[in-house]
C-alpha cells in the first residue's frame, strides 16, 4: 500500500511524525498549547469507511504517534 500513496512514496513514511514534531516544537516557542489552542487535524478523502486505505492510514497515524512520543518525551499526542 505504501507504494500507491504518492505523498508517502515521495516524501517518506515518517512525514506525519516529522510534521507533528516540528509543529509541536514551533508552538512551544510561542506559548501556544497543542491540543488546546491548536489542534492538528488529519483529513484524507476515502478513509471514513472501513477499507484497506483507512486501515493503512490508521496504522500509520498510530506508528507516527509512537515516534512523536519517543522524540518529544510526551505521553499525550493530540491529533484528530
Amino acid at each position: 500500500m505504501l507504494g500507491t500513496i504518492p505523498l508517502l512514496r515521495n516524501i517518506g513514511r515518517n512525514v506525519l511524525a516529522k510534521l507533528y514534531v516540528s509543529t509541536y516544537q514551533m508552538v512551544l516557542k510561542t506559548g501556544i498549547t497543542l491540543g488546546k489552542d491548536l489542534i492538528l487535524l488529519y483529513s484524507d478523502y476515502g478513509i471514513e469507511l472501513p477499507n484497506s486505505k483507512s486501515d493503512f492510514v490508521y496504522s500509520e497515524i498510530q506508528r507516527s504517534i509512537e515516534i512523536v512520543r519517543s522524540r518529544l518525551g510526551v505521553s499525550e499526542v493530540p491529533i484528530e
